[in-house]
């Protein structure tokens, strides 16, 4: 078997077999980056950010020099993959950490965790005595109709922003 040849006028005139032909690699690499796009698409049809719903999200008010407050909200995944949060932060404080309240020989003490599952179909919920948002070294006091912004880090889901009004009481 030889090569083909195809016969190709370009400005000098010469011939180029169709495997050599410039134009091929280009048409190889259009296809290849349309193949790779339609994929990211998808994907990202299959799990996204809209998945997630984030509601009762409040923050409790502080006094003036508490130098700590909690965040508190509820991740609902409506989604058919299961995501995990695994990283906060927020321009409210120095800095931001998950933790969760345990009880341990009749006492109750929190510690700090690294991630939190959201099942499929399921809810993460950060609330009173379980699951919050320390913010430590409040750069601010937190007072009472303000708003805080929140970043959390999802493993699937990217970065999500939220916005946590400041109250004495959690939402109804």
């Amino acid at each position: 078997m030889g090569v083909k040849w195809v016969v190709v006028a370009n400005r000098d005139r010469t011939t180029f077999p169709s495997a050599e032909h410039p134009a091929a690699g280009r048409k190889r690499i259009m296809l290849s980056m349309f193949a790779l796009i339609s994929l990211i698409l998808v994907s990202g049809s299959i799990y996204g950010q809209d998945d997630l719903i984030f509601t009762k999200a409040w923050v409790r008010d502080t006094p003036p020099g508490a130098p700590n407050g909690a965040a508190y909200f509820e991740i609902t995944n409506r989604g058919q993959l299961a995501d995990r949060l695994v990283g906060v932060a927020s321009d409210a404080a120095e800095r931001a950490e998950m933790h969760t309240h345990l009880h341990q020989d009749g006492m109750m003490q929190m510690r700090q965790v690294e991630v939190i599952e959201i099942p499929a179909g399921g809810q993460a919920r950060f609330e009173p005595g379980g699951n919050h948002v320390m913010l430590i070294n409040l750069r601010q006091v937190l007072k009472q109709g303000d708003t805080i912004t929140l970043q959390l880090k999802l493993d699937k889901a990217g970065t999500v922003q939220i916005d946590l009004p400041v109250q004495r009481e959690a939402p109804e």
